[in-house]
């Protein structure tokens, strides 16, 4: 049985992993924000008329809470990537390989880097059948928190630097995009939170002072999972639906 939970507000448009808890990624459950003994989680994103938006993604965990694959299919739902991941004699997630289906070329490498709190210090990418082999480099505060993220090109030219600002409880607030060496604005957005660290309400911003104000709303299961997501924007006090992204999410007896 499902409860409906009904905020004021709600909450922001980037439906993937969140940029602020990429760097402590550690391919699991709790990364993901997800509660309990999860074994498949699939995602589907619709529209206001109900069609697919994006591809629909779905994870695999092991009994330990780690994410061992995650396939991606496309608004049809034919899978066209197939991400695996990596773990050393220690169980530590440290790289992820990334294959096209259904030829299961590989297409790329993510090696991961980390400190000795798990976090991520480094991801190089490298393109397998590309030129692609960019590194980001992450910057920690004294809370173990992502302070910035730099993404510099094989050369070690900055392409890109994000910072990030947190709560007290360590919800990231805001992030601040910049592109090249001379630090470029792009992008500034702003979020909020209730009480349990969902987040209901994203401001952004753009380098052409273009706003977008949106804002969630969730279903969730008896777990405590978010099951549904309604994503609205807000124009004056009236809200319109651009966006319900789904979860099916089956765990381990």
């Amino acid at each position: 049985m499902k409860k409906k939970v009904s905020l004021i507000w709600a909450v922001a448009a980037f439906l993937m992993l969140p940029v602020c808890s990429y760097a402590q990624y550690s391919g699991s459950t709790s990364h993901l924000g997800l509660k309990g003994a999860v074994k498949i989680m699939r995602e589907t994103t619709r529209g206001s008329h109900n069609q697919i938006l994006y591809n629909i993604s779905e994870y695999h965990f092991n009994s330990n809470g780690n994410v061992t694959m995650l396939l991606l299919e496309d608004t049809l739902g034919t899978p066209k990537m197939e991400v695996r991941s990596v773990f050393d004699s220690l169980g530590e997630f440290v790289k992820e390989l990334r294959f096209e289906l259904p030829s299961r070329t590989l297409l790329m490498e993510n090696t991961y880097q980390r400190d000795w709190r798990r976090n991520t210090l480094s991801v190089q990418m490298l393109g397998v059948m590309d030129s692609l082999d960019d590194r980001i480099v992450y910057e920690f505060d004294d809370r173990g928190l992502v302070k910035t993220a730099s993404t510099k090109d094989a050369h070690n030219k900055l392409l890109s630097r994000d910072f990030y600002e947190y709560d007290d409880e360590g919800n990231c607030t805001q992030i601040l995009y910049t592109e090249g060496a001379e630090g470029r604005y792009i992008r500034t957005e702003h979020m909020r939170y209730d009480n349990q660290g969902n987040e209901v309400e994203r401001s952004i911003r753009n380098v052409s002072a273009e706003r977008q104000h949106l804002v969630f709303v969730y279903d969730f299961d008896t777990k405590g999972n978010w099951v549904t997501k309604y994503v609205y924007e807000l124009k004056g006090k009236e809200g319109n639906l651009l966006q319900t992204i789904s979860r099916e999410i089956i765990y381990y007896e």
